[in-house]
């Protein structure tokens, strides 16, 4: 099994799918984002957006997203319908399973 020390760290290993140009969040920031904001019960795309718009620039920065502002909606939403759902949950499946058996 792959031993990670954090969910950022597996989650790193997620290729971002958008091009280069323009990014202003990196895309293990936006995955860290919607991580937190599912865990606290966000369940749309509109819900994740405000629940990052109401981190503070601190909360932000710890989980990876450095730009200035918060991403807006639209930024969440596109991201999410390119991101290769397959391989995120193929990442976040080998995480659980390595910290499931450190824990039993």
């Amino acid at each position: 099994m792959c031993e990670v020390s954090s969910v950022a760290e597996a989650i790193a290993k997620v290729a971002d799918p958008r091009k280069a140009r323009g990014i202003r969040h990196r895309g293990v920031g936006l995955l860290m984002a919607v991580l937190a904001a599912l865990l606290a019960g966000a369940r749309t795309t509109v819900e994740i957006s405000e629940y990052v718009q109401d981190l503070t620039s601190r909360q932000r920065s710890v989980i990876g997203l450095t730009w200035k502002s918060a991403p807006s909606l639209s930024t969440v939403r596109r991201f999410l319908m390119c991101l290769d759902e397959t391989a995120m949950q193929t990442v976040l499946t080998k995480w659980a399973e390595a910290h499931a058996a450190r824990v039993a």
